[in-house]
């Protein structure tokens, strides 16, 4: 009985995470994209038209959406650690402001660490790719 009960328990939080995880996430239109790649290690500004998102290419995803507080810096990190045979080769960031700090790892690891910090009373709202 109890373990008929703890199947059933996991089986219902398998399909609620299935239903709470999009396979087509949408890419926010309304922010400035900017490309980190070989190409461009300083970074590029993109429309999202010149950069192709092909879902198999992406590592990875993060979408952040901090509100802003009056005379407060805010601050967020995203940690990234890939298989040892993955590389990032290139990373978009779009965000709706220019931040104050930005900093990520170099590229062509098997990891990314970025930091945000926004400007003081300014919110943070960002999504990066990783590919």
């Amino acid at each position: 009985m109890r373990n008929s009960i703890i199947i059933t328990l996991l089986s219902a939080l398998a399909v609620c995470y299935s239903a709470s995880v999009s396979d087509t996430e949408e890419i926010p239109k309304n922010l400035i994209y900017t490309l980190y790649d070989a190409n461009s290690p300083n970074g590029t500004v993109v429309s999202l038209d010149d950069f192709s998102m092909k879902s198999s290419s992406v590592l990875f995803t993060w979408r952040y959406n901090v509100p802003p507080i009056r005379g407060e810096a805010q601050r967020v990190e995203m940690k990234y650690e890939g298989e040892p045979g993955d590389r990032v080769s290139s990373i978009m960031v779009g965000q709706s402001t220019t931040p104050a700090y930005m900093y990520q790892t170099p590229l062509f690891n098997s990891y990314m660490d970025v930091h945000i910090v926004s400007h003081p009373g300014q919110g943070i709202d960002t999504y990066i790719a990783i590919r």
